[in-house]
């Protein structure tokens, strides 16, 4: 659609995008984006020259993707993903001396765990929670998986590297491409099982604006971490942007019934924007590789 400007203008190329309010990512309200472009870089008084224009009016989820159940994105067209690192958690071990430890000591009680004779003192048996804890951190990776060109490494490292401010990528995703993600833990010594969206896996879990938190004791009482709770309405739903899918992966165990489940070792925001008319294609690039390999039936494991 072309139409005069009949008024002087010094910009070749105006954006209508729209940003967010708040410094919790993700927060931000639907708004129509696109831009206006002008045909020549100066446009004298009473004089005519060709303008074109695109407004976008769904600004919501849907208007830049598909996603399914497990978390598999495929874009409607060429757009913009950015994914921020939320949060990272650590593992716990508790010793206060009411039960054999992994070390082997009950100072109260030596030799004996609450239901007799130990057996195995390798077993944490002890269950109070007012005693001595000691943190580990899980040393964690990210991966982003394209189908176009094949599987790269977000983020490598421990919750003190996680910083939410810096985006792991920003990159342009092509139309109909098969968007994939993908975290596992290295603890104790070797890599936990993979939880990946290419598979039917309930141990990474992709949540959409409003969406309810999974069914699980973790949420059911109120144990949310830290770096989860800004992106909650009062604990039970999603509350991020309209253009963002929230993911939850559980890293730890493979097991739902497990006191160590609770989607919350690894957290991360994926937003979907517009690519800007005039967007160069080094301006989001960067190179992809297949080295990373994953097994679907880690998830299988015990």
């Amino acid at each position: 659609m072309k139409h005069a400007l009949p008024h002087a203008c010094t910009s070749a190329c105006i954006f209508l995008m729209a940003s967010a309010a708040t410094p919790v990512f993700g927060n931000d309200t639907i708004s129509p984006t696109g831009y206006l472009k002008v045909g020549r870089d100066l446009v004298r008084v009473d004089t005519h020259t060709p303008m074109t224009w695109n407004i976008d009016v769904d600004g919501t989820l849907d208007g830049f993707i598909n996603v399914d159940q497990y978390g598999t994105v495929v874009p409607h067209r060429d757009t913009i993903m950015t994914v921020r690192i939320l949060g990272l958690s650590s593992t716990v071990t508790r010793d206060n001396g009411h039960g054999n430890n992994a070390d082997d000591v009950d100072t109260s009680n030596p030799g004996a765990s609450k239901d007799g004779e130990d057996s195995d003192s390798s077993v944490d048996d002890e269950t109070q929670t007012n005693g001595n804890y000691t943190e580990t951190s899980i040393w964690a990776e990210l991966l982003l998986g394209r189908s176009s060109v094949g599987w790269i490494s977000l983020f490598s490292g421990a919750s003190g590297d996680v910083d939410p401010t810096v985006p792991t990528i920003e990159t342009v995703i092509n139309a109909d491409e098969t968007i994939e993600f993908a975290g596992r833990a290295y603890l104790n010594g070797e890599w936990l099982p993979t939880a990946t969206t290419t598979a039917s896996s309930p141990h990474i879990v992709a949540l959409r604006d409003g969406d309810p938190v999974p069914d699980i004791k973790a949420f059911q009482t109120n144990q949310i971490a830290g770096y989860l709770e800004p992106y909650l309405d009062s604990g039970d739903t999603a509350n991020i942007g309209p253009r963002d899918l929230l993911y939850l992966v559980e890293l730890t165990t493979t097991d739902p019934d497990s006191g160590d489940y609770n989607l919350q070792d690894l957290v991360f925001l994926v937003t979907f924007e517009q690519v800007p008319v005039d967007a160069e294609s080094d301006d989001y690039e960067i190179d992809f590789d297949d080295e990373f390999d994953y097994d679907d039936d880690d998830d299988d494991d015990d």
